[in-house]
């Protein structure tokens, strides 16, 4: 009869139910914060490396003429702009210089890398070749753009067994303000 009235004591005892629920619901939360934690710092990675991409094409494309003192001032700024995502040994910033030829295609004239030291192809291709633009685009003979590309991989802070590192890629293409720049001066 004892057994019987603890069983009954206990199963009218509704004071720890709430524990067992928040015991139950709080890995769950954790879990939901964390993501949307990785999930905003993924967005901003994509919004800060499409910023460097416009910001270094369009510090390239105001110059009248370049010389390689405007390639290494434009790769300094890099940081100024990424931050908080430190470009390093996990991304890279690649310009390229893509005119139009008289054959109909699109000819590499030069090409600089720099702000970071990963190992990325422009996927616009290498100078000296045929250059391929974004949408398959094809240059009038003479005309010309600066293709810059942003490469990062990006690695998360809090799920890094789960989720395998990313590579982020932006690419901006911007016309030269002042005529062509298919040159570098020394």
């Amino acid at each position: 009869m004892k057994l019987i009235a603890i069983v009954n004591y206990f199963r009218r005892d509704r004071r720890g139910s709430v524990l067992v629920e928040i015991a139950m619901s709080t890995p769950i939360i954790i879990g939901m914060v964390m993501g949307g934690f990785e999930l905003a710092r993924f967005s901003l990675v994509h919004q800060k490396m499409n910023r460097v991409a416009s910001v270094m094409g369009d510090l390239i494309t105001r110059s009248e003429r370049l010389n390689e003192g405007d390639f290494i001032n434009a790769f300094q700024a890099v940081p100024f702009i990424s931050d908080p995502f430190a470009l390093g040994n996990d991304g890279v910033v690649i310009l390229t210089y893509v005119e139009g030829a008289e054959d109909g295609g699109n000819d590499v004239l030069w090409q600089r890398l720099g702000a970071g030291a990963l190992s990325a192809a422009s996927e616009v291709g290498m100078v000296g070749s045929i250059g391929t633009l974004p949408n398959g685009r094809a240059l009038a003979p003479g005309e010309g753009v600066v293709v810059a590309e942003v490469f990062y991989e990006f690695t998360p802070l809090l799920f890094d067994d789960v989720i395998e590192p990313r590579r982020v890629r932006h690419t901006a293409m911007l016309r030269p303000r002042y005529g062509a720049l298919s040159t570098i001066e020394p």
